[in-house]
């Protein structure tokens, strides 16, 4: 599994929803990245973390794009 941090408690996120891609910074809008398997609250005490099985299995795939932060090549 991997997670998505910093999410607004109030957004409406729920477990089994699925985590698109938004289109913004020239990826494609609507790819599958996977479905949430679990939420809790996040380190920070305001956020939430969600827990993301990925949409494809992570042994077939060849070629990724990691994004480690803003300005990180």
């Amino acid at each position: 599994s991997c997670e998505m941090r910093y999410l607004d408690p109030n957004a409406g996120v729920r477990t089994g929803d699925m985590v698109m891609t938004s289109g913004q910074d020239g990826y494609p809008e609507g790819l599958a990245v996977g479905r949430i398997i679990s939420l809790h609250p996040g380190t920070d005490g305001v956020s939430m973390v969600a827990e993301i099985r990925p949409a494809v299995s992570l042994d077939t795939v060849r070629e990724v794009l990691v994004v480690t932060g803003k300005g990180t090549p």
